[in-house]
C-alpha cells in the first residue's frame, strides 16, 4: 500500500469514523458525523497540496503470530504535478548514501519532466488512477452518518489539550451498502477533539469480531485495531502525526497475514519549485530524523 493510500484508508477507520463538531453539536451523533464529513474532505484537499516526511516501522508475523520480519524505513513524500512519488532517505537505520541519493534524484528528475510534457489526455489518465483510491474511500465515508451512534463521555487532557471525549459505536439495524461498510458493524471507537479549535487530536478503532469481505473468502478478523494522533503543524495547520495499526487478515481456509505498522509524519510544508528545487540538489540528504519508533 503507497503513502498517500495507507493514510486514506486508516483515516478512514478511525478519524471519518468519529469527526469533529462545534460544542453545539455535541449531543447529536448526526450532525457530529456530517461536520466530520466536510472538515476532513477539506483537510484531504489541503494535503494534496502537501509535502511531508515519514518514518514507518513495519512488522510482520507469520500465521502463528511470530514476528517475520521488521522493516524500517524515512521517505519524503512528495506530491509532483497531481499524484504523489517519494524518496528513500533511511532504510532500517541507513541513511543511504551518495550514490543512491544521486540515482533517485536522477530518476525523479525524469519522472517530473515526464509528467510536465503529459498530453491532457495522459495527465488525466495518470490522476484519475490515483484519485480512485481516494473515490473509494469517500464512497465508504458516505456511509458515516448511518452506520454509528455517537456518546460524549467526558472531558480528558490529550498533549496538553483539553480534550471532549466521544465514544462510537455500530448503530442498530445498519445495513452496509459495501463489502468495507461491513467493518463498520462490529467497530467501536474512541475520538478526543480540542475544545478550543474542534479538531480531533486523538482516535481510535477495534474491531470485536470477524467480518467476511467476501473476496474468495476474505475475513478482517476480530483484533483489528487502529491508533491516530494529529497536531497543527507551522503553515499548513492541522495534520496526522502519528498512526499505528493492527491487521490480522484471512484469505481462504488457511492464509493468515498479520501486521503492525507504526508511522510517524512532520516536516509538512507546501510542494513549490523552491522545495523540489532543494530535494533535487547535490548533496541532499537526511539531516532531519523525525520521531524516533
Amino acid at each position: 500500500m503507497d503513502v498517500v493510500s495507507r493514510r486514506y484508508c486508516f483515516r478512514l477507520f478511525l478519524v471519518l469514523t468519529f469527526g469533529t463538531a462545534s460544542l453545539a453539536a455535541q449531543t447529536d451523533g448526526l450532525a457530529l458525523v456530517r461536520r466530520a464529513l466536510v472538515l476532513e474532505r477539506a483537510s484531504g484537499d489541503a494535503e494534496l497540496r502537501l509535502a511531508f516526511r515519514e518514518r514507518v516501522l513495519l512488522k510482520e508475523f507469520n500465521s502463528s503470530g511470530n514476528l517475520r520480519k521488521t522493516t524500517e524505513k524515512v521517505h519524503d513524500a512528495l506530491m509532483i504535478e497531481g499524484s504523489p512519488q517519494r524518496i528513500l532517505l533511511e532504510e532500517n537505520g541507513r541513511i543511504v548514501d551518495a550514490d543512491e541519493m544521486a540515482g533517485q534524484q536522477s530518476f525523479l528528475k525524469k519522472v517530473v519532466e515526464i509528467r510536465r510534457n503529459e498530453t491532457p489526455a495522459e495527465r488525466a489518465r495518470r490522476i484519475e488512477t490515483f484519485e480512485k483510491k481516494r473515490a473509494q474511500f469517500r464512497e465508504v465515508l458516505e456511509e458515516m452518518p448511518d452506520a454509528f451512534l455517537f456518546r460524549v463521555a467526558g472531558e480528558e487532557t490529550r498533549a496538553g489539550r483539553v480534550c471532549y471525549v466521544l465514544e462510537a459505536s455500530p448503530r442498530p439495524g445498519y445495513q452496509p451498502r459495501n463489502r468495507i461498510g461491513k467493518i463498520f458493524t462490529h467497530t467501536y471507537g474512541r475520538l478526543w477533539i480540542d475544545k478550543v479549535s474542534g479538531q480531533w487530536v486523538r482516535a481510535e478503532g477495534d474491531l470485536r469480531e470477524t467480518v467476511n469481505l467476501g473476496w474468495i473468502f476474505v475475513q478482517m478478523q476480530k483484533n483489528t485495531r487502529a491508533v491516530a494522533e494529529q497536531r497543527p503543524f507551522p503553515g499548513v495547520g492541522w495534520q496526522m502525526s502519528e498512526l499505528w495499526y493492527r491487521t490480522v487478515m484471512r484469505v481462504g481456509l488457511f492464509v493468515t497475514y498479520r501486521e503492525e505498522v507504526k508511522a510517524s509524519y512532520w516536516n509538512y510544508e507546501e510542494m513549490s519549485p523552491a522545495l523540489l528545487a532543494r530535494v533535487l540538489s547535490p548533496g541532499y540528504r537526511l539531516t532531519d530524523r523525525g520521531p524516533r519508533q
